[in-house]
């Protein structure tokens, strides 16, 4: 465990940073969202010396698995609305 902290501690601070940073620029990005509850589990891993940091990767972990089912579900509802905007009738004028 200790070689895997070792290896994978700034790969996980980084993939954090620049997950966090997606979410923020994108409230809806469900993908990121998944992607944070994987990469909080890794975080698990390089934490393993440490049962509260441990428990609080997990909790952070299924919280952002719970948000990107939400999230997505919330995207494709609104897919299956079609576009929105502005858009023309059959003869050519807005709607």
């Amino acid at each position: 465990m200790e070689q895997i902290q070792q290896e994978n501690a700034a790969l996980v601070a980084e993939g954090l940073q620049y997950l966090n940073q997606a979410v923020a620029n994108r409230a809806n990005y469900d993908d990121a969202m998944a992607y944070l509850n994987l990469i909080y589990r890794r975080k698990a891993d390089v934490d393993y010396g440490n049962n509260d940091a441990v428990k609080a990767d997990v909790a952070s972990a299924k919280e952002w698995s719970t948000k990107a089912m939400g999230t997505r579900k919330e995207n494709e509802a609104k897919k299956e609305k079609g576009p929105g905007g502005i858009t023309m009738d059959n003869s050519g004028n807005l709607k």
